[in-house]
């Protein structure tokens, strides 16, 4: 086989290991395909529009993919991470401010800040986590 004809063959041999390699990884069953992976994230995308008519395609495609960002309410927090493993109020005094805590396998423990409604922040516990810790900060 001469060099030319042996790139393509490569390149399929080395797509079909990523693809064998991720399965584990990703959870995914056996079999499924990058196609598949796609076809469910449009159904989830699909699902969070039908389920919330007021948020635009953009809002329920972060929320299919787990993402955080500032802005989010309360219910689009939930829709994207479930529901917290407690709320903690930090300040008697102003139960407006709550700090919600996650622990996720890919981050590790977080604390979501929500003011007043919506979510100003995120991060590590201040205190810290001797036991798990943070995975990796996110973006």
């Amino acid at each position: 086989m001469t060099p030319t004809e042996l790139k393509p063959f490569l390149i399929v041999l080395v797509i079909g290991l990523c693809t064998i390699l991720a399965e584990p990884i990703l959870d995914l069953e056996p079999g499924s395909s990058w196609l598949g992976i796609t076809a469910r994230f449009e159904q989830s995308v699909r699902a969070c529009l039908d389920d919330h008519l007021d948020w635009d395609r953009r809002v329920c495609e972060g929320i299919a993919r787990g993402d955080l960002w500032v802005g989010m309410t309360p219910e689009m927090v939930c829709a994207s991470l479930g529901e917290p493993r407690r709320i903690e109020l930090p300040n008697a005094t102003d139960p407006t401010v709550e700090e919600w805590i996650y622990y996720t396998p890919y981050y590790g423990l977080e604390v979501l800040r929500i003011e007043d409604g919506s979510l100003t922040g995120w991060g590590p516990p201040a205190s810290g986590c001797q036991t798990c810790g943070v995975r990796r900060p996110r973006p």
